[in-house]
């Protein structure tokens, strides 16, 4: 447990070579005692971490090992947190892929596991997820939609970074369809919010 925080503290520091070591570490560990539950969640943050820094295909196995780990654990009350987070960053290492069918179907999955458990903070992300890949693949009008639904949530929270995020992928995808008043209303609004944090990117 206190190696699987240390590795997840060297990811929010932006260290994922101190991260992958040590949650490798700590998988190790778990499976020496059998700990499936935990290797689960373990290999859940190694994807994460392998995704962040474009290994999409290695995040994706971990994540695959991961999903083996849960259902062998036999735990239930905690399912519907764990796979709606797995499939939806299984859906942004697919997009990352030109995988775009599977990673329709992970969003499609991560929603319904979200919505069981009311988890708004993980659906904004996956709606905004899900609204890059649909204008990805020339599908604007349910981009927009999806997008919106996540702006929404985002304010409802008040998670002002994903906010921005959300803001600019909207512009991004009235510019696609040549609304440039649109685009440059939200792209504007996003750029003047940002000021205090990095460029923002288009998953979360």
């Amino acid at each position: 447990e206190l190696l699987k925080k240390l590795g997840w503290r060297y990811k929010n520091m932006d260290m994922p070579d101190s991260a992958i070591s040590v949650l490798s570490h700590a998988l190790e560990l778990a499976a020496v005692n059998d700990q499936k539950y935990m290797m689960a969640v373990i290999s859940l943050n190694l994807g994460i971490v392998y995704k962040d820094i474009s290994y999409y295909q290695t995040a994706l196995y971990q994540l695959d090992l991961g999903l083996e780990y849960y259902e062998a654990s036999g735990d239930v009350e905690d399912r519907d947190k764990y796979l709606c987070r797995v499939y939806n960053t299984m859906g942004n290492c697919n997009i990352e892929l030109y995988a775009y069918e599977r990673a329709d179907e992970c969003f499609e999955k991560a929603e319904k596991h979200a919505i069981a458990i009311n988890d708004r903070s993980v659906l904004g992300q996956i709606y905004n997820n899900w609204g890059s890949l649909l204008n990805d693949i020339q599908q604007p009008l349910e981009a927009i939609e999806l997008l919106q639904k996540s702006l929404a949530i985002k304010s409802e929270l008040k998670a002002s970074k994903g906010y921005y995020t959300t803001l600019f992928n909207i512009g991004n995808t009235y510019f696609d369809m040549g609304r440039l008043d649109s685009a440059k209303w939200y792209l504007t609004t996003c750029l003047e919010g940002r000021r205090v944090f990095d460029k923002p990117n288009k998953q979360m």
